[in-house]
């Protein structure tokens, strides 16, 4: 087997994990994960080619706002070491964006492989769903559903996004599955089901707006089709409403943030927040500032909840100003893709990445940075991957040959 088709493979077996990201089966206590081990497989296979993989050319207008972040983050949080906190590097960003960088040069070398790769990831959110159907890994926090010890939110906002993308798969058939296409449908409701047994508003909420986005912006090449979109789209919709009505911890949590404005204590970790920020509005805290501030406060460290109060505190408005600039970018590419060629899947995709961004860690997720490079990846042209040198001499031996004749 060809080095291309191992890497291939390997990408497809970890996108597939990413579904099962915190299953420690040895209980290491966090050490080891089945998504730890076929990350590393991964990039085991793109060793041989690294140089290759960790380029930057082409697409640097991302890059460069992303590593300012990063290095901003870890000199303010090295300047800010203290006796409670001295870890001013963070291990799990470095390894979200060496994965980001990873993917956009694999899928420039190959065109589409993230969309095949994704394809094997819904396969794993549907595997997830059928654990889930037969109670194997499955606690309750508060009567919602935990698998393999995996946070809710998480879980909600995997199924989220499979079920759109295979929403996506059945409409624009991009693998010309033809007939066989339809076949997809059945692995829908078990993951819906996951889905409102996590009782995640923002994984709901995130597939909803999705779901609505892809009715009004789809394109079709006939009025008809269009019209057939909206009414099969409609009924979905509304057989999807009343089932969550039927649900009783997302209705009833769904219902809580309207009326009550209840957001599970996230306003309270805010208030707690502002005044850690307006004290270091420009510069933040880095990682060891804001975990001091957490300790003297909360007894604990404790995530805010929400990517912009985070990236304050971290790193004040330098390095919010930085983070906001490769949102925009990324959003921006997505959109102007869409209005080339209709291509829409990377522009709703980000709705999930704004979820998690609003209401939850995305600067720690796996998946968040795998659907930025999902967009990126669509939006920028491939790159031929460079000839061997023994290729090369060969080419240039021939033409010299020629030109001596």
């Amino acid at each position: 087997m060809k080095l291309k088709n191992f890497q291939n493979t390997a990408l497809y077996i970890f996108f597939f994990s990413i579904n099962f990201e915190v299953w420690d089966p040895l209980n290491t206590g966090g050490s080891f994960s089945i998504s730890k081990l076929t990350g590393f497989l991964y990039f085991a296979t793109l060793l041989p080619q690294i140089e290759f993989f960790l380029k930057g050319k082409g697409y640097l207008r991302f890059l460069r706002p992303l590593w300012f972040f990063f290095i901003y983050l870890t000199l303010i949080s090295f300047l800010n070491i203290n006796s409670l906190s001295s870890s001013y590097f963070s291990f799990s960003i470095f390894q979200n964006i060496i994965l980001f960088v990873l993917l956009i040069n694999h899928a420039r070398k190959i065109p589409g492989i993230l969309q095949k790769a994704f394809f094997s990831f819904a396969l794993g959110s549907f595997i997830l769903s059928v654990l889930f159907s037969l109670n194997i890994g499955v606690t309750y926090d508060l009567g919602r559903i935990r698998l393999f010890g995996d946070n809710e939110n998480e879980i909600g906002l995997r199924m989220s996004v499979s079920l759109i993308y295979l929403l996506f798969l059945i409409t624009k058939d991009p693998f010309k599955f033809r007939k066989k296409k339809y076949f997809l449908i059945l692995l829908l409701p078990s993951m819906l089901s996951l889905l409102v047994a996590t009782g995640s508003r923002v994984a709901f909420i995130s597939f909803a707006l999705c779901f609505l986005a892809g009715l009004a912006l789809i394109k079709t090449r006939t009025i008809h089709t269009k019209i057939l979109i909206l009414v099969v789209g409609i009924i979905i919709g509304i057989l999807i409403m009343n089932y969550v009505l039927s649900s009783e911890i997302l209705y009833q949590r769904l219902v809580a943030s309207i009326k009550e404005q209840d957001l599970s204590d996230r306003n309270i970790i805010w208030q707690t927040l502002i005044p850690l920020i307006n004290n270091n509005v420009f510069f933040g805290v880095g990682l060891t500032g804001y975990e001091l501030y957490c300790f003297k406060v909360f007894g604990r460290i404790i995530s805010p909840h929400n990517v912009i109060i985070e990236v304050l505190c971290y790193t004040g408005i330098i390095g919010l100003l930085s983070y906001s600039w490769l949102l925009y970018k990324i959003a921006q590419v997505s959109w102007q893709k869409y209005r080339l060629n209709g291509d829409l899947i990377q522009l709703i995709l980000l709705i999930p990445v704004l979820g998690m961004i609003l209401s939850g860690q995305q600067l720690m997720s796996k998946i968040s940075w795998v659907l930025l490079a999902f967009a990126i990846s669509r939006s920028i042209p491939s790159i031929p991957f460079p000839k061997t040198k023994i290729r090369i001499i060969h080419k240039q031996f021939v033409r010299f040959q020629q030109d001596n004749r």
